[in-house]
């Protein structure tokens, strides 16, 4: 009764009690009890003219029960599409009232936070000792830098010592616009060097003092660092 067929044209699909094949994807509740129960007497034709055939004493108690599947398989269907389509709405608008809440001081510092893993030996041991925020009006927007001390183990297991960072965020909202354009940490080397040469590191000067500077942080000079 049952033959091996195309599905999609290329896989396997079953064969009814007439001659043409019956989409695998397609077939309905009744019309499998047909071919499984092998109780076929009359021949009924679907929309793709393949051939059924059931018991006529059988018909009606089959074709409500059939109904019934169908139309309680499609309000769970849709039931289950309409969540679907509600839970990334949900998350989106959660993400929105977050990204709100937390505005450019904490988008600033969860960029530098991500860049600075990006830059340890080992990511997951990074913790930042100490930091600060120095905000900068513009006429373009506000600059937000988030400036200080981060460590991290070595390839030996054991944190390093702590060692200055500094970045540099822009923020307009009547534009939308929100960017971090840098994130940069010391060379301990090169600011061992420096220290020992009575000089500021190029870091300190270059990033520390251009970018970490407020009313409560002074620039730094040398014998100071």
């Amino acid at each position: 009764m049952f033959g091996a067929v195309d599905r999609f044209r290329h896989g396997r699909s079953y064969r009814g009690c007439g001659s043409k094949p019956i989409s695998t994807f397609r077939i309905s509740e009744f019309q499998i009890f047909c071919l499984l129960t092998g109780s076929c007497l009359s021949t009924l034709k679907d929309g793709d003219g393949a051939e059924f055939r059931y018991e006529s004493t059988d018909y009606k108690r089959l074709l409500k029960a059939t109904v019934e599947i169908v139309i309680g398989g499609n309000m769970k269907a849709l039931k289950w599409i309409g969540v679907i389509c509600l839970v990334p709405v949900v998350l989106v608008a959660g993400s929105y009232i977050r990204n709100k809440m937390v505005g450019p001081v904490g988008w600033a510092t969860e960029d530098v936070e991500k860049a600075l893993r990006m830059k340890m030996k080992d990511p997951d041991s990074m913790v930042i000792r100490s930091s600060y925020v120095v905000e900068r009006k513009t006429e373009f927007g506000l600059e937000i830098s988030i400036c200080g001390f981060v460590d991290g183990r070595n390839g030996f297991g054991a944190y390093s010592g702590p060692v200055r960072f500094a970045s540099k965020s822009f923020s307009n909202r009547q534009l939308g616009v929100f960017e971090t354009s840098m994130v940069k940490l010391e060379n301990p080397l090169e600011a061992t060097q420096s220290r020992e040469s009575n000089m500021l590191s190029a870091f300190e000067e270059i990033y520390w003092n251009k970018y970490c500077v407020d009313a409560t942080h002074p620039a730094l000079t040398v014998g100071s660092n």
